[in-house]
């Protein structure tokens, strides 16, 4: 695996294939689209990573930095891709790239009355295990 994180362009080749993602990932009301993401790295520090396994699209990030903290808004990555490992790898790149600030997320309320019950307490996990605390 070489993983690499890619800052993406509005106007990229593969931006259809990053939101294809988005739309595989997240459900619609907690969706923000690729496009919103890029009209947000225009009003703040932002950005919109590809991850890449060297040339293959596997998922892209989206967080909003400052010299402290960098906030981790979306991790996604493709179904085809899932559960080999590039979540976590994503998330040891970002933690590298961004050294030494704090990398901050929310977790999803783990609600056993909510649609994705499961994925959400999958997810929790994922965070857990890569060393982020509650």
């Amino acid at each position: 695996m070489e993983l690499q994180l890619i800052k993406l362009q509005p106007d990229g080749a593969q931006t259809q294939y990053f939101e294809q993602i988005n739309g595989e990932a997240f459900p619609p009301n907690e969706r923000m689209s690729l496009e919103e993401m890029f009209a947000f790295t225009l009003r703040a520090d932002a950005e919109v990573l590809g991850i890449y396994d060297a040339k293959t699209p596997v998922g892209f990030m989206f967080l909003v930095k400052d010299s402290e903290c960098a906030y981790l808004y979306f991790l996604a990555i493709a179904k085809q891709f899932r559960s080999k490992g590039y979540g976590g790898k994503a998330l040891q790149a970002l933690t590298e790239r961004y050294a030494p600030v704090q990398i901050a997320l929310d977790f999803e309320v783990v609600d056993e009355s909510a649609g994705n019950y499961e994925q959400r307490i999958k997810r929790k996990a994922f965070y857990l295990r890569h060393g982020f605390c509650e």
